[in-house]
């Protein structure tokens, strides 16, 4: 994200949540009716969810993650976290039942979150009035990670798609009209973490994937009205759903169409998961132009599986690298380079005997450039 010396840094992140502390809270217990998934009383919730950030920001710093995020601590559920919105009413939670429109994976059943191999049950907010962006949200949040790390910083907050697809509407009658009013009211959310000083900031949207039928007409149009005046960096985050609430995961091709929508968006950067379904490098050709944020952790694991292959795609190599979103590797690591246009320029394979850290300073275009990787590692 930054160039140092004609070179370029491959900057290694969270996607962006962490998992909370079990003395903080009840993972059992997230859905958004649930009023005990706090473990700590309430007059003391606010200091310990501090000390969760703190602990998160530590915990990132020592595995020397190049971007650092607060973990998503104070969050129940990270839609939730943005319902509170003008026109929402919080106080009446309905089931809505999310058909899963895509060939996504199956999921299994939870006790607070039931779900089919057909559908998703959510407990949802109702809309009685427009939508409208009241104060900041999630400000206050992000200026206590970022007084409180010198790192750069990432901010997530929920994409349009998503908030949309999440809410009982019972006002607009037309869910172009209610995703678009969400991406405006989103849109003053971002400006203001922008202002705040945030250096990268993530629109997490599964619904593009999850609910891609319904949301596709409405998709490039929302994003960009959520990016507009916005110069940080943004990215857009969609996924295959939480592995421990899915039985299993398998390359979706509608995640290729959901990427296309991405590709034609105002957005910076897409990040994408990669691994755990078992996606190919022919996914990246639906990147087009966006740097990418990939996603190549196993399963949830602290290590990635032997020989684990980590790609990028960037026109031509200019200006800038992507970011990718390194893990903790052991074994055989291979990095293809492909050109913009799809085509293999080269490879480097390094051999980590022990999991470690990888720190890939590299990233010369091949303009003559000795590399293509100057691999070190962190113990």
């Amino acid at each position: 994200m930054s160039e140092t010396g004609g070179k370029f840094r491959l900057a290694s992140q969270l996607v962006g949540s962490y998992t909370k502390p079990s003395w903080l809270c009840d993972h059992n217990k997230a859905a958004l009716r649930n009023v005990s998934f706090w473990r700590i009383p309430e007059e003391h919730l606010a200091e310990a969810q501090d000390d969760a950030v703190l602990l998160a920001i530590s915990d990132q710093e020592r595995a020397g993650l190049d971007v650092v995020t607060d973990g998503e601590q104070r969050r129940q559920s990270f839609s939730a976290y943005f319902f509170r919105m003008g026109g929402v009413d919080m106080n009446t939670i309905v089931d809505i039942s999310r058909p899963r429109e895509t060939n996504a994976p199956s999921y299994n059943d939870r006790k607070d979150d039931p779900v089919s191999n057909t559908g998703m049950i959510t407990n949802a907010p109702v809309v009685r009035g427009p939508i409208v962006w009241e104060r900041p949200l999630s400000v206050d949040d992000f200026m206590y990670l970022k007084k409180r790390t010198a790192s750069p910083t990432k901010v997530t907050v929920i994409g349009p798609a998503t908030m949309a697809s999440r809410l009982k509407d019972e006002y607009y009658g037309d869910f172009g009209k209610l995703i678009m009013d969400v991406a405006v009211a989103l849109n003053k959310e971002i400006l203001a973490l922008e202002s705040a000083g945030a250096d990268l900031i993530q629109i997490d949207d599964p619904d593009l994937h999850m609910g891609l039928a319904r949301v596709e007409p409405y998709a490039v149009d929302a994003l960009n009205r959520a990016v507009q005046g916005v110069s940080t960096p943004t990215a857009v985050h969609v996924c295959y759903g939480y592995a421990r609430t899915i039985a299993s995961k398998r390359v979706d091709p509608d995640y290729a169409r959901t990427l296309d929508l991405i590709a034609r968006s105002n957005v910076d950067e897409m990040s994408i998961e990669y691994e755990q379904p078992g996606h190919e490098p022919d996914l990246l050709e639906s990147a087009g132009g966006k740097a990418v944020i990939l996603g190549p952790n196993q399963n949830g694991l602290s290590t990635a599986s032997p020989d684990v292959r980590v790609l990028w795609t960037e026109p031509r190599f200019g200006p800038r690298c992507n970011p990718l979103a390194n893990w903790w590797w052991k074994g055989t690591v291979t990095i293809y380079w492909y050109y913009a246009d799809g085509s293999y320029y080269r490879s480097s394979t390094c051999k980590i005997p022990t999991s470690q850290q990888s720190d890939w300073v590299s990233c010369v275009g091949p303009n003559g450039e000795t590399g293509p990787f100057d691999s070190t590692y962190r113990g």
